[in-house]
């Protein structure tokens, strides 16, 4: 059956129920979770890699029929119940295990280690017996940071939200949003907002990145980069306010850090959160952006690192220190550049160029789960 029939199977499908014995991990329970599918799925090794009973899908004893019966019961009595609960973190698992941009990675590490015996640094990272454990420590590091840096009470009348903020220079031009949208065709799952002043660019990633998690930093209330744009200073007292209004929708997935930009890098570090994409947009200042860009390389050698105001002289002087090191890629489109880690992984007498933002080489047929990463299984639930 072709991919693009089995993911309307699935994601018609109620339950999904998979037997196995210690084995392997088939690719039609992978495929079923990527559907938003309940998964119904014997207790054993290969399967407690993937399903966490009660979290993402269901476990029972391998022989143990009556158990069976009473979940597979359960779930066709209440399937949306299930599918709203399991199925969406069935569908996330997916995305933060098994997508092009995790596995392409994990395979050129496996071939690395069996033509040389040497294992790159970040294998043990991204090894999928211990995924589950490297993902829920990066969730707990952001609910605790969220702990400490709370959203302010609001009253209703205060809260007066826009789907379309009005244009302010120093925001988001044509080519960066080029930029942005490439980077984020890796799928983030935690996105840094460096200077998130007014909310603009904030609320930006939280509507087109409705799986991410943002982390929002800005001096508020103090603006030092507007000095040659004396009409921006008028705005600077209330910025931060505008960004809490404008950012309400998304205060469950956005943390608002009030600091100096490499204070808020150092501060993401601290509770052990790796992001996958950082935007600055701010510190037009030479020793400034310096700084915060330094920082960014420094902590999170791994990340992706866009910006804007590439026009802007101390931003150009500190980007191009920062790319100077011969592992590192910059490319600029108009007012926008973004740079990132590139590194050479040898195999046998062939160089394999794997590029930390997630570009992979495309595939001749796509499984299941790219076409439910492409977004063709959400519209699919939508007509259920």
């Amino acid at each position: 059956m072709p991919p693009e029939d089995l993911v309307k199977v699935f994601s018609l499908s109620d339950l999904h129920i998979y037997l196995t014995v210690p084995f392997v991990l088939s690719w039609s329970l992978v495929n079923a979770l990527a559907c938003g599918c309940t998964v119904l799925a014997s207790d054993t090794a290969p399967l407690r890699e993937v399903i966490e009973h009660g979290r993402n899908g269901l476990l029972a004893a391998y022989h143990d029929v009556e158990h069976f019966v009473q979940l597979a019961t359960e779930v066709l009595e209440q399937p949306s119940a299930y599918r709203e609960r399991l199925g969406t973190a069935g569908v996330e698992t997916v995305r933060e295990l098994y997508s092009m941009q995790k596995m392409m990675p994990r395979m050129l590490e496996l071939y690395q280690q069996a033509v040389t015996g040497v294992t790159l640094p970040i294998a043990s990272e991204r090894n999928v017996l211990n995924a589950n454990i490297v993902i829920r420590s990066k969730k707990k590091g952001l609910k605790a940071l969220a702990r400490k840096h709370r959203w302010p009470v609001m009253q209703a009348a205060t809260i007066k939200t826009t789907s379309a903020p009005p244009e302010i220079p120093g925001c988001l031009s044509p080519n960066t949003q080029k930029l942005l949208a490439e980077a984020m065709e890796t799928d983030p799952q935690v996105i840094v907002d460096l200077g998130a002043w007014r909310g603009q660019t904030t609320r930006w990633f939280a509507e087109r990145c409705p799986q991410a998690r943002i982390v929002a930093a800005d001096h508020w209330p103090g603006c030092p980069d507007s000095g040659e744009h004396p009409e921006w200073k008028t705005l600077c007292p209330e910025a931060q306010a505008s960004f809490m209004a404008r950012c309400h929708p998304f205060r469950k997935r956005i943390v608002p850090l009030a600091m100096r930009l490499p204070d808020a890098l150092q501060e993401v570090a601290d509770f052990e959160i790796e992001p996958d994409l950082i935007f600055l947009d701010s510190d037009y200042f030479s020793e400034l952006a310096k700084q915060t860009i330094s920082a960014a390389r420094r902590l999170f050698p791994h990340a992706m690192l866009v910006g804007d105001d590439w026009h802007w002289w101390g931003v150009r002087q500190a980007v191009l220190h920062s790319a100077q090191p011969a592992d590192t890629e910059l490319e600029v489109q108009g007012n926008g550049w973004k740079l990132w880690q590139r590194q050479l992984t040898p195999i046998g007498d062939v160089k394999f160029d794997r590029i930390s933002n997630g570009a992979m080489p495309q595939m001749a047929t796509r499984g299941i789960s790219e076409l439910v990463m492409a977004g063709q299984v959400d519209s699919l639930n939508e007509t259920r």
